[in-house]
């Protein structure tokens, strides 16, 4: 979700990618022009961070946070870019 203006914003869901970290592994997803994305993970904690559709070679640069999961969970996590 890209978010521009003064706050609160304008939240818009974009395509870009998703880094997930944690429990020893680094899953990296696709996000559709839906800003929507789905990961099946083993418990544990995760760091979630993602890019925009600028340059594919820069550092992370959308944040998500930490996400805890435990056995049969359902999380949501948002992940959000700051265009301004």
């Amino acid at each position: 979700m890209a978010e521009g203006g003064p706050p609160p914003g304008n939240p818009q869901p974009i395509a870009g990618t998703v880094t997930i970290r944690g429990a020893g592994r680094t899953y990296q997803l696709t996000v559709g022009i839906d800003g929507r994305f789905l990961a099946t993970l083993p418990p544990g904690r995760y760091t979630v961070t993602g890019r925009g559709p600028g340059d594919p070679s820069g550092p992370d640069w959308c944040l998500g946070g930490p996400v805890v999961l435990a056995a049969g969970d359902n999380v949501t996590a948002n992940v959000t870019c700051d265009l301004t």
